[in-house]
């Protein structure tokens, strides 16, 4: 058994202590004066795969620096190492790491340093030193690490506290459903804090089609991943806080839920008219954060979300090279009534796959119109669904639950439920049944046109 004893501290950089290669030799049956050759050479390897990645080491590991102390455990060091192909086990990688550990963690900015050094030891004209031009070498492949897509600023995660339905709104600001990629592009490297590399990636993954522009679905899904690649790096009340602040941001589209134009958003309309006059402001005053937070708390609508919903406007307008004036009041609620529209796109999928399976989505769904309260949990819907011969596979039900669930209750409302989906065969009956003809026409069954799509899919991608 290997010896228990206390380690001292970590010597300067590059430098490992006598004690720590003892303890590491014996379990390893191998000599000191080998270690210290290993330590060098597996050192040295390291920095060739970060090199080899094109990242800049003190960005790309601050992501993992959770409380901003400088310090990022060993062990999701060493899951960022191994998302860049890192061929080490874990007792090499400890090894080789040790110079700019701290304990159990590993000091972000010695390690820089330390590739800094390292990468001016190299002579000139070695094959594995970096470009004189000082770009990094482009990865091998196209999509980046998944660690990659995440801000390595504070504010950067502060602007993905809002949600996507927000932050897409923010951008379109002209409301045509679609976004430029150079201005995804800004927006990831002004308000995520992305590396001009990095922000261009970001904007290839939310274009994969090259068309040049950004559609909300897709926009959606970058962020999505991004949220699944920060959960496990966040403790659990603060899961709980990035919930909270997402739900108020949805509760507050309530300002807006009653479609423009109708009766039900005239007197919404008055009542903001004249919760404004009370403090001498009007619906085409510009909008300060204090007086929008007062709004808010008038119409007994959280008001959290008022700040930072006009920050990162203005971040957003320069993202898009627009004037960064304030808006006015009757700005920010078009502007929340986009993200409200967005977030009704979040139904398509599941409603797609109803008509897909011709769903009598009102007779399923009967039993529940009968309940007292009318409502439905995820599961229960999931399961009916199912029965009914539907392929959720591709749908997100938590996803879907934001457009029908302001208050984070976790309950579909059934007759809701049911009128959209009566909206949305309105909307596309008539196309589908338009395409079928045309498939019969050519003998085609609505099976065998998609597998062949899906085929082309492939061959493309």
């Amino acid at each position: 058994p290997v010896e228990q004893q206390q380690l001292p501290a970590p010597g300067p950089p590059l430098r490992v202590s006598l004690a720590a290669l003892r303890c590491v030799a014996r379990a390893h049956s191998i000599d000191v004066a080998e270690s210290v050759s290993s330590t060098k050479d597996l050192q040295a390897r390291l920095f060739e795969v970060v090199q080899e990645a094109g990242v800049q080491p003190e960005r790309a590991f601050r992501v993992l620096d959770r409380n901003q102390d400088g310090l990022a455990s060993l062990e999701d060091f060493a899951a960022v190492l191994r998302e860049l192909g890192l061929p080490f086990n874990d007792a090499e990688l400890a090894l080789a790491t040790k110079a700019a550990a701290r304990g159990d963690r590993v000091d972000v900015a010695e390690f820089a340093e330390q590739y800094t050094s390292w990468l001016k030891s190299k002579k000139p004209g070695d094959p594995s030193s970096p470009p004189e031009s000082g770009d990094a070498k482009k990865p091998v492949s196209e999509m980046p690490p998944s660690w990659q897509l995440l801000p390595v600023v504070q504010c950067g995660f502060r602007c993905l506290d809002l949600p996507s339905y927000v932050l897409f709104a923010l951008l379109d600001a002209e409301r045509r459903g679609r976004v430029p990629v150079q201005v995804v592009q800004s927006f990831a490297e002004r308000c995520l804090g992305l590396s001009v590399e990095g922000a261009k990636k970001a904007a290839k993954m939310c274009d994969l089609g090259g068309s040049g522009h950004v559609a909300y679905r897709d926009f959606r899904m970058y962020l999505g991943r991004i949220d699944q690649e920060q959960a496990p790096r966040l403790a659990e009340a603060e899961r709980r806080a990035l919930a909270e602040v997402r739900s108020e941001f949805r509760q507050a589209l309530e300002l807006v839920e009653q479609p423009a134009g109708s009766a039900g958003w005239r007197e919404v309309e008055a009542l903001i008219e004249a919760a404004l006059k009370r403090r001498g402001d009007d619906l085409d005053s510009p909008a300060e954060a204090s007086g929008l937070e007062t709004l808010l708390r008038d119409l007994r609508l959280p008001a959290r979300a008022a700040a930072p919903l006009l920050e990162w406007r203005a971040a957003a307008r320069q993202a898009a090279a627009a004037l960064p004036r304030p808006p006015s009041y009757r700005e920010v609620l078009e502007l929340l009534r986009h993200a409200r529209e967005l977030i009704q796109t979040h139904t398509d999928s599941l409603y797609s796959v109803c008509m897909g399976a011709s769903v009598d989505l009102q007779a399923v769904l009967d039993f529940a119109l009968r309940r007292p309260d009318r409502n439905i949990t995820p599961e229960e819907l999931t399961q009916v669904l199912k029965t009914a011969g539907a392929d959720l596979a591709s749908v997100d039900l938590g996803d879907i639950l934001l457009a029908f669930d302001p208050y984070g209750l976790g309950r579909f409302f059934v007759p809701e439920l049911v009128q959209g989906y009566a909206a949305f065969k309105a909307r596309y009956g008539s196309l589908m049944s338009t395409l079928a003809g045309c498939l019969g026409s050519r003998g085609l069954s609505p099976d065998e046109f998609f597998a062949r799509s899906a085929r082309q899919a492939t061959a493309v991608h």
